[in-house]
């Protein structure tokens, strides 16, 4: 790759690697979540302003190169196996990983002037593939196993996960990391260098998600236009918080006969963790209140956050949480944990209430509040959308590239 200095106006060639979790994958499913709308959103934004970017992936396995939007491809590196490769067992494979991507690059002669990547293993790739390359590397880590381990109850990070991003750390050009909650996290628990952290919080298509009429929404999802509508949207990982949930749920439900609650995500009416979720709500005794959809289409989740009374968020740890946001931008108030993103968002008795606990006494207080912020007419659907105007996909993309021509200069790849 050419190293000479070439003029920062320049359109770039950016290759993104997202290896563990395709960016059409299911939405809401146990692997894939907020990292593969934040994929897809920051790609098509680069190429609205210019630059082309390429998606690496190693899932399914199938070999194909999809155009997702103008100059913004998808490209699954074949790896001759079926069924896919769990998560878990992809560290296993990094090599592989690492020859196939090359062998494709070098078969297509392509080029790339930098490496974005995402989550720890793809960052291991992208951290050999960039200095064959000769290019900057750049991660954006989505989660941290050491914080998932110390501050969720069922969490068990190998230690390979965690040895590995502080090496990945170490050795980045730079680090993009969502909120000032997980910058602390990587300076502390890491030994992070300040100088490479650029704190980037995330956006919402705010075209996708708007404000609708809630008794259409819920006639189209045969919703009770009288009920009080709590909604959870998310994957069914000890992190989310969804036990905790349920106990709040059983709570309410003494002092609100109408309340329902409905669970968007997960693998399926067939898999354990539904399953698990179906018993301790039936030995709670609030089955009859509860509705779980499995996953949906991300371009059919406005109709879900606009038939709700109000979105819950109960993490132990979210690195942002995108839910926040298209909620807000649904007009939908929030109820959620002082965790990631949401202390940045959530101002109170204008789009929703912190809860500094997550426990459920504190969930359930908490959405009593709003509740009784809704009945007195304090979240008005466009006030609530107003809180989030500065949080357009176009603003991260923008600020992105100024880290990406940062590394360029700084490493004089230009």
């Amino acid at each position: 790759m050419d190293s000479g200095i070439r003029p920062l106006n320049k359109s770039l060639r950016i290759a993104m690697l997202s290896l563990h979790s395709s960016p059409l994958g299911p939405l809401g499913t146990r692997d894939t979540g907020g990292m593969s709308v934040y994929v897809r959103e920051v790609a098509r934004e680069m190429a609205c302003i210019g630059h082309s970017v390429d998606i690496y992936t190693y899932v399914p396995c199938s070999g194909d190169v999809t155009i997702l939007y103008p100059d913004v491809r998808l490209i699954e590196l074949d790896h001759g196996r079926k069924p896919e490769i769990s998560k878990e067992a992809l560290k296993d494979y990094l090599p592989e990983m690492i020859r196939a991507l090359d062998r494709f690059v070098l078969h297509h002669q392509l080029s790339y002037d930098l490496v974005h990547s995402h989550y720890w293993i793809s960052a291991c790739v992208g951290t050999s593939i960039s200095k064959k390359w000769e290019c900057p590397h750049l991660i954006t880590f989505h989660t941290l196993g050491l914080v998932k381990n110390r501050t969720t109850k069922g969490e068990a990070e190998p230690e390979v996960r965690i040895s590995h991003e502080r090496q990945l750390m170490a050795g980045a050009d730079a680090v993009v990391v969502p909120s000032n909650g997980e910058s602390r996290h990587l300076l502390d628990l890491y030994g992070a260098a300040s100088e490479k952290l650029h704190t980037i919080p995330c956006g919402v298509n705010k075209v996708q998600f708007r404000p609708a009429d809630q008794r259409q929404s819920r006639c189209a999802l045969n919703i009770d236009p009288a009920a009080t509508v709590l909604l959870f949207v998310g994957r069914f990982a000890p992190v989310k918080g969804v036990p905790t949930l349920l106990q709040a749920m059983a709570r309410l439900a003494r002092r609100h006969a109408s309340i329902h609650l409905v669970v968007v995500g997960g693998d399926g009416e067939q898999a354990a963790t539904t399953a698990q979720i179906r018993s301790q709500a039936d030995a709670l005794g609030i089955l009859g209140l509860l509705q779980i959809t499995g996953r949906i289409d991300h371009e059919q989740l406005p109709l879900y956050y606009t038939a709700a009374d109000l979105l819950v968020v109960p993490s132990t740890y979210e690195s942002f949480g995108l839910v926040t946001l298209e909620s807000l931008a649904c007009g939908t108030p929030v109820v959620a944990t002082r965790v990631g993103g949401a202390a940045a968002v959530i101002r109170e008795g204008v789009n929703g209430i912190l809860v500094d606990r997550p426990d459920s006494t504190a969930l359930a207080d908490g959405i009593e509040r709003v509740l009784d912020g809704i009945r007195r007419r304090q979240f008005s659907p466009q006030r609530v959308r107003n809180s989030i105007s500065a949080y357009g996909w176009d603003r991260v993309a923008s600020a992105i590239l100024s880290v990406y021509n940062g590394a360029l200069q700084r490493q004089k790849y230009y």
